[in-house]
Order: structure tokens, then C-alpha cells, then sequence
């Protein structure tokens, strides 16, 4: 299999989506849960796979640090918490 070079990606990408907004007006809630505990186990639907770890905020701070949180709509939120709590 022959891989596509990622300018020639880019390119045939721009060229289907042309037209399409290259923005979404989708909204996410997110939420600070301090003090938390494991107290039951997980109840998930059958496509979920979900392993929750409990983490302080220096360890979350380093991943997204370290540039380990990639998704924007997960790591904004989080750059904003630690903006707003003085935690830079």
C-alpha cells in the first residue's frame, strides 16, 4: 500500500470539504469535580469503553504540559481552569 503524503492528504481533504463550515456550533458543558472517590463500579453502555483514573491538578497540568491532551474540547476547559484558578 502506498501512503499519501500529507501535503496531497491536505490537499484532496480541502477539496472534499469545500463548502463545508471548518467550524462547528456544537457547546460543551464541563465541570470540576473536587474531592471525588470511587464508590460504586462503572455502569456503561455496551459501546462504552471507559477507564476512569483519579488525578490531582499538578498531574493533569503536566499532561497537558506534555501535550498528552491533544482534543480541544478537552483540554481548553482545562487550560482555562488552571488560567482562572492562578495555577500557571
Amino acid at each position: 500500500m502506498e501512503w499519501e503524503k500529507p501535503l496531497e492528504a491536505a490537499k484532496r481533504e480541502l477539496l472534499e470539504e469545500t463548502g463545508n463550515a471548518s467550524t462547528t456550533n456544537n457547546f460543551t458543558h464541563s465541570f470540576i469535580a473536587r474531592g471525588v472517590k470511587k464508590i460504586s463500579s462503572q455502569h456503561l453502555d455496551r459501546t462504552e469503553d471507559i477507564e476512569p483514573i483519579l488525578m490531582n491538578a499538578e498531574q493533569v497540568k503536566e499532561l497537558l504540559v506534555s501535550d498528552k491532551i491533544k482534543q480541544s474540547l478537552m483540554a481548553a476547559p482545562m487550560w482555562k481552569f488552571f488560567a482562572t484558578e492562578g495555577l500557571l
